[in-house]
């Protein structure tokens, strides 16, 4: 059923290479290169054509992992080459690797976007926030993500509301979960929360419902129907159930603010493309 295949064997570095060419580094056990009897520090040096690397994203204060979405770029040609989620295994023929410096642009809910370069032919010489080590067949990048700073604004581009509605959907839970995660870590941390929409426009909605809890729960019934609301309402309300769904895991309704913009602020041209992204919620931090 598969239209094309590889196959990796790994030998077993103990027994062919002898145990003094495995190094313990920090718990961490570093392959060596059988022919040049040197630890791997560049990608030229892994001995297949195909070269596996694995991107460790965590938390620079408390060493924690994150789950974040990368980008990989070639800065020398202004392209994006790929796009994975942390951890995720990505693969690649050498020969088409024809640059100096890998950049990757790490971004999680909650943490400052980053980006970092992975010098190709010197693994060890890469950005300071970044570390790379050799286990087996993988190549395994550290890198470290620094929380949102007092004055930083950041896009819940993974919240998502139903149209014409305050009611999420359920793919937003996640990042839901890792502001809530964020705001109990750091109990000084006050947040504002900025709705906005595509556009300026008035018409019926269908609501959340702080005493029915319908977070992720579109209801069509006149009961919560609401006509002739305008955009910047929508907009406020859609914060509001941000903070009611915070509240209700146990986060002080005083460290949450909320704010509508309506169409004020879009970022996008309103019959643009990319319009569907003037829709969104941003979280600024007042205090941490």
């Amino acid at each position: 059923q598969y239209k094309d295949a590889w196959i990796l064997t790994v030998q077993d570095l103990a027994s062919n290479l002898g145990t003094d060419n495995l190094i313990k580094q920090e718990g961490q056990e570093i392959t060596m290169n059988s022919a040049a009897k040197n630890p791997i520090e560049t990608i030229a040096d892994v001995p297949s054509e195909i070269v596996v690397m694995n991107f460790q994203v965590v938390n620079m204060d408390g060493g924690e992992p994150v789950k974040a979405d990368i980008q990989l770029v070639d800065g020398e040609r202004a392209k994006m080459i790929d796009h994975i989620e942390s951890g995720t295994d990505w693969a690649l023929h050498k020969e088409s690797l024809g640059l100096d410096t890998l950049q990757l642009i790490a971004q999680a809910m909650g943490y400052q976007k980053t980006q970092v370069e992975l010098n190709i032919h010197d693994l060890k010489n890469s950005s300071e926030n970044t570390t790379s080590y050799v286990k087996h067949d993988t190549i395994f990048v550290k890198i470290e993500l620094k929380e949102l700073e007092k004055g930083d604004v950041q896009i819940m581009f993974n919240t998502y509301f139903y149209g014409n509605s305050t009611v999420m959907r359920v793919q937003s839970k996640y990042e839901l979960e890792e502001v809530y995660k964020i705001l109990e870590r750091n109990p000084g941390m006050r947040i504002k929360l900025h709705g906005h929409t595509n556009g300026f426009s008035r018409g019926k909605s269908y609501l959340y419902l702080d005493e029915k809890k319908n977070f992720f729960e579109l209801v069509r019934t006149k009961e919560y129907q609401k006509k002739g609301l305008s955009s910047t309402k929508l907009s406020a309300y859609r914060a509001e159930t941000i903070k009611s769904y915070l509240v209700n895991r146990g986060i002080a309704s005083d460290r949450l603010e909320t704010v509508g913009w309506g169409g004020e602020k879009m970022i996008y041209d309103s019959d643009s493309p990319m319009a569907k992204n003037n829709i969104r919620v941003e979280i600024e931090i007042l205090d941490k």
